[in-house]
């Protein structure tokens, strides 16, 4: 699989999306967590942010994550350079 050549593993996603994640460190978290939308079509659009930790409360999916900033623009760079190479 493509996201495997960059780091990302699979990982739970809502609703059957697919969804793959990507641990910044030797921890859980902080991690990358990129939802796919559209796999298989001609048009596929990508969903990342990166998770500061862990869902506070069991069986929650509320989490602190962040959608913008340096490190996510970073991380949304490289992939668009692996998928345009």
């Amino acid at each position: 699989m493509f996201f495997s050549r960059l780091g990302y593993h699979s990982s739970p996603g809502f609703h059957g999306e697919e969804a793959y994640a990507r641990r910044i460190g030797r921890h859980a978290f902080p991690r990358f967590h990129l939802y796919v939308h559209g796999p298989g079509s001609r048009s596929l659009t990508l969903n990342l942010h990166l998770d500061q930790k862990r869902p506070s409360y069991r069986g929650s999916h509320a989490h602190a994550a962040e959608y913008d900033g340096s490190a996510v623009e970073a991380e949304a760079e490289r992939i668009q350079q692996a998928l345009t190479s």
